[in-house]
């Protein structure tokens, strides 16, 4: 009987059906006036700049809470908690389910904001750490509202597992420019006391644009971007990316180290609203490189070229790989930095390093390792290039992808 009882209980929750989230807003709603689609009356736009949160401040607000009474998002730290250290600071938002354990849904959802004028679009990050003994219960799903719908952008379940002790980097792209939006977290917690899902670092990254018109003449161009950023202690938060353009001086010598020259054609078409990038075209592929110093996270350099209808570089030959390593090489500015790849540790069950560009992703059948790399193999580790190690012994290095770098993109075939 005993064992019976258990496993009807398990079952019961195994095949629990979608929890209806229109029920929530509604319980949310009995004191105020709400839409009770998409939550909150919508009353005014907020300036999305004043949006960010990391919680290092101790409060949650501007962002709102409308978790159900069983579960509510706390502002914890690493010092009263077992959970890994955040990515920046030390104060993070978690799941509190108090004493009772008993499955529960928190709900965190934005003020209501919409994407600036001349902005062509706009980047959310946060990052995010899931922990559950049994991955079906436990999810973190971020969904944006617009109008009466809330569009699912991302569910993130694969990361709920039992021994994730690493926090992971996370972004979207806003496109949307007409409508009044809302972003909400939505955190499923199972029975386990192991159970957890926790948030931090929540972002807006507006993608502000001005362009000149290109010459039409023959002149070689070089696309450039203005990148605004706040650097503190531990991290450097781009903050505003400028656009122009401007001509590419090439010398002789360069034209006869490369053995290519640049396409204004291919180049610069992916990038009309610019960046501080520099692109040539190798072996007939667009390839643009990032120069601004300060560098982005992995995660915001993908979405940064997918923006621009390119990848991150995936380097799946040793022929390409050392195409673009001898092209750098070449140049004195570039030849000694460190710039993000496409490859990234897989969260599948598999575990495997892949190229993470577009899916389905291809795990590395050609690697280009240098010395006792890579040191680490788990979550939320990323593949950049080393150019100022040597191509024979090996450029290619793991590193945490919250980390910033530069970044290649390449053209998508």
């Amino acid at each position: 009987m005993h064992h019976s009882f258990l496993f009807s209980v398990f079952y019961f929750f195994l095949v629990l059906p979608p929890v209806d989230r229109s029920l929530i807003v509604q319980a949310n709603c009995w004191h105020d006036s709400c839409d009770q689609t998409v939550g909150r009356t919508v009353s005014e736009s907020n300036d999305i700049s004043n949006l960010d949160n990391d919680f290092e401040n101790g409060v949650v607000h501007p962002w709102i809470e409308q978790s159900e009474a069983s579960a509510k998002w706390k502002i914890e730290n690493r010092t009263v908690n077992a959970a890994p250290a955040p990515s920046n600071g030390a104060n993070y938002l978690r799941v509190d389910r108090g004493t009772s354990l008993s499955f529960s849904i928190a709900i965190l959802r934005s003020p209501p904001f919409k994407i600036p004028p001349g902005s062509d679009n706009v980047i959310f990050s946060f990052s995010f750490w899931i922990r559950s003994k049994w991955p079906q219960f436990t999810n973190l799903e971020l969904y944006l509202a617009k109008e009466e719908n809330e569009i699912l952008l991302l569910s993130l379940h694969n990361y709920s597992d039992i021994n994730n002790l690493a926090w992971q980097p996370q972004s979207v792209l806003l496109a949307e420019t007409s409508s009044t939006l809302t972003l909400v977290f939505y955190a499923y917690c199972g029975l386990d006391m192991e159970d957890a899902v926790a948030i931090d670092d929540l972002r807006f990254i507006s993608q502000s644009t001005t362009s000149t018109p290109s010459s039409s003449s023959t002149e070689s161009t070089a696309v450039t971007t203005s990148v605004t950023t706040e650097t503190s202690k531990d991290t450097t938060v781009v903050t505003d990316i400028s656009t122009t353009s401007a001509p590419l001086e090439t010398t002789s010598e360069q034209e006869v180290q490369t053995t290519t020259t640049p396409s204004t054609s291919d180049c610069s078409s992916s990038f009309e609203s610019g960046s501080e990038m520099t692109c040539w075209t190798l072996k007939e592929k667009c390839y643009c490189f990032l120069r601004n110093t300060a560098g982005l996270s992995w995660v915001n350099a993908d979405a940064f070229c997918k923006s621009r209808n390119m990848t991150l570089v995936s380097l799946e030959t040793k022929q390409e790989d050392e195409l673009i390593y001898n092209h750098v090489k070449t140049i004195p500015e570039m030849s000694n930095a460190r710039y993000w790849t496409s490859g990234k540790y897989s969260v599948d069950e598999n575990r495997f390093w892949e190229w993470a560009s577009t899916e389905p992703f291809q795990p590395f059948t050609y690697t280009n390792w240098g010395p006792e790399e890579p040191d680490e193999h788990g979550f939320g580790h990323c593949v950049y290039l080393d150019f100022k190690d040597d191509f024979i012994i090996g450029h290619w290095k793991g590193l945490l992808c919250t980390n910033p770098r530069r970044f290649i993109c390449e053209s998508i075939s």
